[in-house]
């Protein structure tokens, strides 16, 4: 959790760094969205995605925009290397 979901906000991020998983190169990444917690005056539009991505980590971002009111959303995150 990044904040309390009574605070809604438009745009969240947060960096992850990887841990006890060693990448021999900057791994390719699989992101989902797993719960979505939005207000019903408006459309749904939320993006989930990842940027920075490198052997070490990477910072992932859920995002909504126009008018939705995004109070809370929960994203899955694969990284691998094939």
């Amino acid at each position: 959790e990044v904040r309390p979901s009574n605070q809604p906000q438009a745009t969240q991020s947060k960096a992850l760094m990887f841990t006890n998983v060693e990448f021999w190169k900057n791994p390719d990444v699989f992101v989902a969205l797993n719960s979505i917690d939005i207000d019903n005056k408006a459309n749904l539009r939320v993006r989930a995605y990842v940027d920075g991505v490198s052997q070490q980590g990477l910072t992932w971002h859920i995002d909504s925009w126009s008018d939705t009111v995004l109070y809370s959303a929960g994203a899955s995150i694969i990284a691998f290397n094939p």
